[in-house]
């Protein structure tokens, strides 16, 4: 049964391949452009807040927070954490990254001190930068780490 089963789709398909090639000779099939493609960025909601962790003199931190920041009316916010020791390092380090004082004083961006933070959110190794997705209470890392 399976194999006869078998052969009426096989004929099926091959007239309908057929009857394909004679109605529109010259198109394919399949047309791949109209297949949507996976995107790479990940999906981001307004609620979503933005957890990032970078050390002070980190070259792909700062790349990636150039991503972030430009992505910061696509989200709730963004929780800078700064692994150093002190407050006063952690507005030095912003103002040099052009974070705006406004954005600050909106509550659309807040500086941290690091202070083991990321140590209670990430198991494992943890390699700057970090970059996580606040869900509600889910907590979440980004594709690859990077937006």
């Amino acid at each position: 049964m399976m194999r006869e089963d078998a052969a009426r789709i096989l004929a099926f398909q091959h007239a309908y391949d057929a009857a394909m090639r004679r109605l529109f000779p010259g198109e394919p099939l399949i047309d791949v452009a109209q297949i949507p493609r996976r995107s790479k960025e990940p999906v981001l909601l307004p609620s979503d807040r933005i957890l990032f962790f970078a050390g002070r003199d980190c070259g792909a931190c700062d790349a990636v927070l150039e991503r972030l920041l430009s992505r910061l009316d696509s989200v709730a916010g963004i929780d800078i954490y700064l692994t150093v020791e002190e407050e006063d390092t952690v507005r030095t380090w912003a103002a040099t990254r052009d974070i705006e004082p406004g954005w600050v004083q909106r509550r659309k961006i807040t500086l941290n001190l690091e202070a083991g933070t990321l140590a209670t959110l990430v198991d494992g190794p943890r390699v700057l930068p970090v970059v996580l997705r606040r869900r509600g209470e889910s907590v979440t890392p980004l594709a690859g780490g990077v937006l």
